[in-house]
């Protein structure tokens, strides 16, 4: 192995990391990572990959905030080796005997560094980018050559004296500029602007405020904003003649690995608009590497689908549903299956078969198959109480996600009718409405768009006042501060889940329930109704689920709290 430490600030580019380390791993004897992640939502997968190799050491710190040349800096001066190699996440080591050279030279001689001519491939193998088709700065050089900082808009410049270097015109290795999500392309547009930038924490505020610089927003303006940027992306065109150049020396595959090669081809492709003699083209790849994998029971009922909503509009990328062998996130649902791989937000223990109680006292889980990856927030403080238990963990965080609906969709429908009875389905046909001013409300069917969804919470907001034998129903009309009561009768949901949410929403114990069965709900609303009392906690849980959330980003945060 040669003597040299290379250098490499990622966020996630998802496999491409993996390919680019694995390129040097056995030729180096010192690889240094910054792992720019905050949690499991952006972090790459393959740094655990990675952290096996006995030269590879990764890097994990808050306190260069986002000034990039910061943590460029403090790799470099932890480096163990005199000579060091700028390593981006997307280089692929192409000429193994070039780095030998170098590297001795450089060991030997009174050079500083040796430049290469490395091809910024684009979009495929068969393209460079044409505006710059060759990385021609200083990658590989001895320690004390360049400190990096702010100059010239960049937090990150490689700031150096007087250089004593020579140029060879070969490459070194394969530059895959564009290799990248749709989001990782939108965030590159302006990056170096916003690093600089000492106010805003989130890209997509910061490049808002500059679009739009007296339009007052929210979190959802940015959310929206975001979707939108990173759509423009998806959808743009680009031009054969403008933005791409064909390589001259094509690569040479023999010296690449196989499956990396695979690996392109198959997650990055071109495709044509119009005609084959089109000039436009459109590049295809995925829209982020951030972990989109959310489980759920595909059985069409309203908390199921709200999930949906509710990860999309706080996120601002689209789920993908996944079985649970996947590392997925876990949101209003039962932890007590074997799900090792679920990153709880919001979820709890649900069946009273898991749990042991003596006097209304729980004891412990009896369960076994109890399992969770990382937990983040749970239902209520009962599950809470519970897992700490057992486990042996901390949880700061409890709340139901549903309680975050009122942030994200108002409305400004007034209550019409004296009661809304949204009861499960099942219950529902066993009722006969007589009064036009009762609502029957469906809380199972088609709720598969956003505006299927908020047409039910419309339905809700029309009524002043509901009863509901369902959870969920429950938790939206706290959230939206309208009077409810929760039936018993024909319920789905455990007794230890409505407790458990119960005594997360109120002091000394309440629960806001009637045992009033069948026809007589109707006959006696007015004494369920003079049983009503309001939750004391819903801006505490609304917090608690906000602080908590792993897939809000940190930097807009703030922006969310200040609906609360």
């Amino acid at each position: 192995m040669f003597s040299i430490t290379t250098c490499t600030v990622t966020i996630n580019n998802g496999k491409l990391l993996k390919y680019s380390i694995e390129s040097i791993v056995n030729y180096v004897s010192e690889i240094f990572i910054f792992d720019d992640s905050t949690n499991e939502f952006d972090r790459n997968p393959y740094l655990d990959e990675l952290d096996k190799y006995e030269n590879v050491k990764i890097f994990r710190t808050n306190r260069f905030g986002k000034d990039l040349g910061k943590k460029k800096q403090y790799l470099v001066d932890n480096a163990n080796n005199n000579i060091v190699m700028r390593w981006d996440d997307d280089f692929i080591l192409y000429n193994i005997h070039l780095l030998e050279y170098i590297y001795k030279e450089l060991s030997s001689s009174r050079l500083d560094t040796i430049v290469t001519k490395n091809p910024n491939i684009a979009f495929t193998f068969n393209y460079l980018r044409n505006e710059h088709p060759i990385c021609g700065e200083i990658y590989l050089y001895k320690k004390h050559l360049i400190k990096f900082g702010k100059l010239y808009g960049f937090c990150d410049f490689p700031i150096k004296g007087r250089v004593n270097r020579i140029d060879i015109e070969r490459p070194l290795f394969l530059h895959l500029w564009n290799f990248k999500s749709y989001e990782n392309m939108c965030f590159r547009e302006y990056m170096s602007q916003y690093l600089c930038d000492p106010i805003y924490d989130n890209y997509y505020e910061y490049c808002f405020v500059n679009d739009f610089p007296t339009q007052s927003y929210n979190f959802n303006t940015i959310i929206g904003y975001k979707q939108n940027k990173i759509s423009e992306y998806r959808n743009y065109k680009y031009n054969y003649k403008k933005d791409v150049s064909e390589i001259n020396d094509p690569i040479n595959f023999n010296i690449l690995d196989k499956e990396f090669v695979e690996y392109i081809d198959s997650n990055y492709k071109i495709s044509n608009f119009f005609s084959k003699n089109s000039k436009l083209f459109k590049y295809e790849t995925i829209e982020t590497h951030n972990i989109q994998n959310i489980h759920f029971t595909k059985d069409r009922t309203l908390g199921n689908m709200m999930n949906i909503y509710l990860f999309e509009k706080l996120c601002g990328f689209k789920h993908n549903h996944v079985e649970l062998d996947k590392p997925h996130f876990l949101i209003n649902s039962s932890i007590t299956n074997e799900n090792e791989n679920s990153i709880i937000w919001g979820s709890g223990i649900t069946q009273n078969s898991d749990v042991v109680s003596f006097s209304n006292i729980i004891t412990k889980i009896t369960n076994p198959n109890v399992k969770f990856k990382n937990i983040y927030c749970v239902r209520g403080p009962n599950t809470k109480k519970l897992i700490e238990q057992q486990y042996g963990i901390s949880i700061t965080h409890f709340g139901h996600p549903l309680l975050l609906m009122p942030l994200l969709y108002k409305s400004d429908l007034k209550p019409i009718y004296k009661l809304g009875v949204a009861f499960n389905n099942f219950s529902l046909q066993k009722l006969t409405f007589h009064d036009e001013n009762f609502k029957k409300i469906e809380s199972k069917g088609d709720f598969t768009n956003y505006t299927k969804i908020e047409c039910f919470v419309d339905k809700l907001l029309e009524c002043k006042f509901v009863i509901t034998n369902v959870l969920d129903v429950m938790v939206l009309c706290h959230g939206y501060n309208i009077p409810v009561v929760f039936v018993n009768e024909n319920s789905f949901d455990s007794e230890f889940s409505i407790i458990d949410y119960f005594n997360g929403m109120y002091e000394n114990n309440v629960q806001c329930r009637t045992y009033y069965k069948g026809q007589n709900i109707l006959k006696y609303f007015k004494n369920i109704k003079s049983i009503y009392v309001g939750p004391d906690f819903v801006k505490e849980r609304q917090t608690d689920l906000i602080q908590s959330c792993p897939f809000i980003d940190k930097g807009l945060k703030p922006l969310l709290l200040k609906m609360v």
